[in-house]
């Protein structure tokens, strides 16, 4: 943070960094010592990174992980701003971070999906689109979480990947698996695409068959279904039987993806 600062290189930084040292080792109180370290700053570089320091004070006594880091991006968004010649993009990857942040319960839990699932790369802002890039995003449930796409496919909606086989024995680790579906389906603006294989396949000893049969998922209940539109894979409607439905009229279905799990 403290290269960000105008005139700060990494020398001066060190110079903050030494004046930080607790005296006699032990851990460093940052809030305690900032007012003698930051006289090693530059005099234009200190509001700024007085600012900063503020902005970690404030976040001390505050147990929301969301509120913490709106607090801190609004703190370093001058800086990030007049650092980084793509400083409006790298803002944007913040807002992501903070709407991911507002979704966690607790600090510990943000910090801990975000060790376990880190983002790969940032999406950035769409341009002209090309055979190699920006047609498709693939992503975990987890990755996901504060992100929008026009269209989502979830795939693989069956009894066993949702909710996973490893959860299926405790009541709580199901109800988890529900909330990441919430999450997954949320993720669409416009197309919420559902995927439900009767047939997948699987070698778990490497000499039996290739495949096993799945059943819908048990979140998909039946008032869920009635709030979709069901077709095969080639895109026909069918009914619950899985026969053909077309020429029957297909009336167009409007419905908040909330109502799914109300």
């Amino acid at each position: 943070m403290l290269q960000l600062l105008e005139g700060v290189g990494p020398a001066t930084a060190g110079r903050v960094l030494e004046a930080l040292e607790p005296d006699a080792g032990g851990l460093v109180d940052v809030l305690a010592r900032w007012p003698t370290a930051h006289g090693a700053l530059p005099a234009e570089a200190r509001d700024p990174a007085d600012a900063v320091v503020a902005a970690l004070g404030a976040a001390v006594d505050e147990p929301a992980a969301g509120v913490r880091a709106e607090g801190l991006r609004d703190a370093l968004a001058p800086l990030v701003e007049a650092h980084y010649p793509d400083g409006a993009m790298r803002l944007l990857d913040l807002d992501a971070l903070v709407a991911a942040a507002g979704q966690s319960p607790d600090l510990a839990r943000f910090v801990a999906d975000l060790v376990l699932d880190p983002p790969a790369s940032s999406s950035d802002l769409a341009g002209p689109g090309s055979l190699d890039e920006d047609w498709l995003v693939l992503s975990t449930v987890h990755s996901a979480k504060g992100l929008e796409w026009r269209s989502v496919h979830v795939l693989a909606l069956y009894d066993g990947n949702f909710p996973s086989d490893l959860a299926a024995g405790d009541r709580e680790a199901v109800e988890e698996e529900r909330r990441l579906l919430y999450v997954a389906l949320t993720r669409a603006q416009r197309d919420l695409h559902l995927y439900v294989p009767l047939r997948y396949y699987h070698r778990p000893r490497g000499v039996d068959d290739g495949h096993g049969y799945g059943k819908a998922s048990r979140f998909l209940t039946d008032a869920v279904q009635s709030l979709c539109r069901r077709t095969d894979r080639t895109g026909l409607d069918v009914d619950r039987a899985g026969e053909v439905t077309a020429g029957r009229g297909s009336p167009r279905i409007e419905v908040s993806v909330d109502a799914l799990f109300s």
